[in-house]
């Protein structure tokens, strides 16, 4: 590893991984790192422009911002004095350059981190607070970087880490924090805004589709308010394993290019409590598409200020991304649309058993997509009135308080676009039921193995007659009712019901009763008894209440039967849908516990290994067998099960 002295020379404090311990100028190093350069070297530049427009002087006025910067932190990776940034960047494949978003609406004068209220824009130049305690790549999403054009083997770079821990920006970076306000737990806040979160930029592929980069925990903004910027090893390895996780159960989401650590201590109160503990700090790249951190928030905060022409720029600037071509430029249509994606995404999270824990309307994104990922969970037992928050004292956002608590959101979201056109009315907001409503069938019934949506223009869209759309709605009703019951555990029970049969398959030939054809219309003796041990064995109940409840199984599983016979699904078809869908491994909060605890040791394995395992959800694979068990008693405790917005 090396450091960087006040003046921008570097230092080798460590033999670098090429083998060679110098960094003089022309060697291997500093060649590399000719064609990047440090945060600390543009304190005081504006980033207004991009950074091929903005030569970097050496005068004092820089010296002395370097100064300052350098007590907030500097890097520890490899560094040249750079005087003028040169065209090439380090990670072969990435160009980059200033988010749409950043671009199209007015932005902040003052590049200062003081924080403060920030009006007339919804942005200010934000620049990176390097990581000063031996940073480290903790584990990077391969996927992500073949999402962005980057060969893999660049994340073994020293240099990756270093851009990705906020110590370097890349030419064409443009780093800003966005502005939004925000009603949190039904209270308006005022305004929030990015107070750790800085936006470099956005990538564009070769197929037109443009993703925005963002670190998170990279230091003060002027939206931080009390906050140190920073973001705690814990909740940055949550957020990184939980949007990876996300994408592949086929929930719209942020994504993880990367995670560093370091051994830099932040300060926090975990539980609120009054016990103040030293953590250590890292830093989350998370992806997205473009303009994806337009949020609720980022309307309302407008709104409230009465800035209709920054209101109006922001409503036309969304519909420009998010509305298909030769769609109207109206705000109806965008409401429309936003209110049809947030309940497509809501249905989803029912159906996977995820809970958000903080559906404040900072939180929503235009886009329909899940981002911030804070004291989230994914159901064990099945309650549907769990709380993953130990904020959230009066239960807002509960897991079946998840759609009622979206369409709220969207409501707040219909008040701020009135502004822009008083004819919007809530029939347009109202329209989140019935889509919801719809989709939630649509994903309960592909769980089930009786929907199939592959191939379908609509995917909520369940091809039956009504009255076979009102049964399968019932079905899933009994099935919920059955699980809450007993405490089934969400996403093993329907593993189960995939593995066992669910019908007595009557008059069929041998081959037919190996799963060929359809399943019978009768729920079979020997069948129904390993299929309820199965599920005995899956719920949190004494033998009492299990005894009390079997009934209303066998009950339910001869409408699930029926249903299945009604529809025409073979057996053998049923499993292999359902086997599609089902995810075996989903980051339970206590396997997020035990792989953070291992990483404060130093040791990633955990984290990496449960990476691998989220990323192909549904395929058994032996070596993660653990992550297929059941969570442990210990598992209820506090700070596990439950968790604060402390990160």
């Amino acid at each position: 590893m090396y450091g960087v002295t006040g003046d921008g020379s570097c230092v080798c404090t460590q033999p670098d991984l090429r083998g060679t311990s110098t960094c003089a100028a022309g060697s291997p190093v500093a060649k590399d790192l000719l064609r990047w350069y440090p945060t600390w070297n543009l304190a005081a530049q504006s980033t207004r422009a991009g950074p091929a427009e903005s030569g970097i002087q050496r005068d004092d006025k820089t010296k002395a911002a370097n100064r300052d910067s350098s007590e907030e932190g500097s890097c520890t990776f490899a560094m040249a004095a750079v005087e003028t940034p040169v065209a090439a960047g380090p990670l072969e494949g990435l160009v980059i350059r200033s988010s749409r978003t950043a671009e199209s609406m007015p932005r902040d004068t003052s590049s200062s981190r003081t924080p403060r209220t920030v009006t007339g824009a919804t942005a200010s130049p934000a620049m990176p607070t390097p990581l000063r305690s031996n940073p480290s790549l903790l584990a990077a999403s391969l996927p992500v970087l073949d999402l962005l054009g980057l060969r893999r083997t660049e994340a073994e770079r020293e240099e990756f880490a270093a851009v990705f821990s906020g110590c370097g920006l890349l030419q064409g970076m443009d780093p800003v924090a966005y502005a939004y306000g925000g009603h949190q737990f039904g209270h308006w806040a005022g305004q929030l805004g990015d107070g750790r979160a800085i936006t470099l930029g956005e990538v564009v592929r070769p197929n037109g589709a443009a993703w925005e980069l963002q670190l998170k925990g990279a230091g003060r903004t002027a939206f931080s308010r009390g906050g140190d910027g920073r973001a705690v090893l814990r909740s940055s390895i949550r957020e990184f394993l939980a949007s990876e996780a996300m994408h592949a159960l086929g929930v719209p989401t942020t994504r993880s290019l990367a995670i560093v650590t370091s051994n830099d201590d932040v300060v926090r109160d975990q539980f609120y409590d009054g016990n103040v503990e030293a953590e250590k700090a890292a830093v989350v790249t998370r992806v997205a598409p473009s303009g994806s951190w337009l949020r609720i928030g980022t309307f309302e905060l407008q709104a409230h200020r009465r800035d209709l022409p920054v209101l109006r720029k922001l409503a036309e600037h969304a519909m420009e991304l998010l509305l298909p071509p030769g769609t109207p430029h109206q705000a109806g249509e965008l409401l429309t649309w936003v209110t049809r994606q947030t309940a497509e995404l809501v249905a989803r999270w029912q159906a996977v058993g995820f809970v958000h824990g903080v559906l404040n309307t900072d939180n929503f994104s235009i886009f329909g997509i899940t981002i911030d990922y804070g004291p989230f969970a994914f159901l064990d037992w099945y309650d549907p009135a769990f709380v993953p928050n130990t904020s959230d004292d009066e239960s807002r956002y509960a897991f079946d308080q998840q759609p009622q608590a979206a369409h709220w959101s969207l409501e707040r979201l219909l008040e701020a676009l009135q502004l822009v056109d008083a004819s919007l009315d809530p029939s347009h907001t109202a329209a989140f039921w019935p889509r919801y409503t719809e989709c939630h069938l649509a994903r309960m019934l592909e769980k089930l193995g009786a929907h199939d949506d592959r191939g379908r223009d609509d995917e909520c869209a369940v091809a039956a007659p009504h009255t076979q759309i009102a049964s399968s709605a019932a079905v899933v009703r009994g099935l919920l009712e059955a699980m809450a019951a007993t405490s089934a555990d969400y996403s093993r029970t329907f593993v189960l019901l995939a593995e066992h049969p669910v019908c007595n398959p009557t008059s069929l030939t041998a081959t037919e009763q190996q799963g060929e054809d359809e399943e019978g219309a009768a729920v079979s003796g020997d069948a129904t008894d390993a299929l309820l041990s199965a599920l005995r064995g899956v719920s949190n109940v004494d033998d009492a209440t299990w005894h009390a409840h079997a009934g209303g199984w066998q009950k339910w599983l001869a409408a699930y039967c029926e249903l299945l016979t009604t529809l025409g699904v073979p057996g053998k078809e049923r499993k292999e849908r359902m086997m599609r869908v089902n995810p075996r491994y989903v980051l339970r909060n206590h396997l997020a516990h035990v792989a953070i605890e291992e990483a404060k040791t130093g040791n990633f394995t955990e984290v990496q290994a449960l990476l691998r395992a989220l990323s192909q959800p549904f395929m058994h694979r032996a070596e993660f067998s653990r992550f297929e068990e059941l969570p442990p008693k210990w598992a209820h405790q506090r700070g596990i099960r439950q968790l604060s917005c402390s990160s």
